[in-house]
């Protein structure tokens, strides 16, 4: 019996030795695919709006030979604003193809989305990234410039039919009061898309934007007001559940609604001396010149929140003013940037503290509109 064991011993160690010299066959792997090379029809694409629907930019690439079925191989075409990642692009996913294409509308709301104003190109960067199904051996092809001209479409919030807009809620002045107080709750209609006004708000409140004084009908809104980050800004829409949340701190703040991309901004309004309360001209080039007394006549009326307009004052041509919030006080002013260039004889930019403005080369009668939403003023002769 001893023996038989240590024959049976000897067996074993025999076959243990064999099985270690034993080697497996080595894995499967998968060979690598290669870069693809991408191409675009066009480089420079300014479509007419009644060409949304068209696929007008069309791209194609290379096989980039992936070691699976062709139809397990899955392509993304991205579109980018040039200089950036493209972390946030637009893109397109697809399989199997070698092809694929944008439609204009797409590629122009994106534009609008990211803020590129309507009839201007973008610098754009176009690429692919090519990869099996589950994202592995991701290969990125070469990156191409391109340019797009936004165009404009319908406003993606229905624009007030009123044409006007006002503000109400507990953050504003007026509270939950409707009719809210005018003019200093009325926005001013800065485009034919564009509403802005600056107001005094409450902070920790809340408000709605109304497109008629005095109704509770329509309104516009936002959907959820906890979004973070939504008290200075984000989408907002037409009749949606709820408030717009105001900010933390008291203070003047500028509202701004895109009704073209449904956008709205709320900022703090820092401008030197404020919003204020009345406005003079006074100045060589007006009837009263530059005498500048308490009892000047040449006053301005504010006619919204952030609007004040001197509806007719006679000016003498080629000549200088200024316009002042505090008759009588040389201390406040506003004047321009620069008063050399010549279109700022006309409309330009407010600047506390600025150099004189200077009257159009031509004398006459003229009316004077300053926004302290936008920062600008403009002249129009009647």
């Amino acid at each position: 019996m001893k023996n038989t064991y240590k024959a049976l011993l000897a067996v074993l160690s025999v076959l243990v030795v064999m099985a270690a010299c034993t080697k497996e066959p080595p894995l499967f792997q998968y060979k690598t695919g290669s870069e693809p090379i991408f191409a675009i029809n066009d480089a420079e694409i300014a479509p007419a709006p009644e060409d949304s629907n068209i696929y007008r930019l069309k791209m194609n690439w290379t096989n980039p030979d992936l070691a699976t079925d062709l139809s397990n191989a899955k392509f993304i075409t991205q579109i980018d604003l040039a200089g950036r990642d493209f972390s946030k692009s637009l893109s397109l996913t697809s399989f199997g193809v070698f092809k694929d294409s944008f439609t204009n509308k797409e590629i122009n709301r994106f534009l609008l989305d990211n803020g590129v104003a309507i009839g201007n190109f973008a610098e754009l960067q176009v690429r692919l990234v090519a990869s099996y199904a589950n994202n592995n051996d991701m290969k990125m092809s070469n990156v191409i410039p391109m340019r797009f001209r936004a165009y404009k479409i319908p406003p993606k919030v229905p624009l007030p039919s009123s044409r006007k807009l006002y503000l109400v809620g507990s953050a504003t002045e007026g509270g939950w009061a409707n009719p809210v107080p005018e003019p200093k709750q009325e926005f001013s209609r800065i485009d034919e898309t564009t509403w802005g006004g600056v107001f005094k708000l409450t902070g920790g409140g809340q408000y709605l934007a109304l497109p008629e004084n005095g109704s509770w009908d329509n309104k516009y809104s936002v959907a959820n007001a906890n979004v973070p980050g939504l008290e200075e800004g984000g989408d907002f829409g037409f009749n949606l559940s709820s408030n717009f949340p105001g900010p933390a701190a008291d203070g003047l703040y500028t509202i701004i609604f895109d009704f073209q991309i449904g956008k709205f901004t709320v900022t703090p309004f820092t401008m030197q001396h404020g919003l204020p309360s009345q406005l003079v001209a006074v100045g060589g080039a007006t009837p009263w010149g530059w005498n500048n007394s308490t009892d000047n006549p040449q006053k301005f009326k504010r006619i919204n929140s952030s609007e004040y307009q001197l509806a007719s004052i006679a000016l003498k041509s080629n000549d200088g003013y200024l316009i002042l919030p505090e008759p009588g006080n040389w201390d406040k002013k506003y004047g321009v940037p620069d008063n050399s260039i010549e279109s700022a004889r006309l409309e330009g930019t407010i600047k506390p503290q600025g150099a004189d403005f200077k009257s159009p080369m031509e004398a006459g009668n003229y009316r004077i509109l300053v926004n302290f939403a936008t920062g600008t003023y403009k002249l129009t002769k009647i």
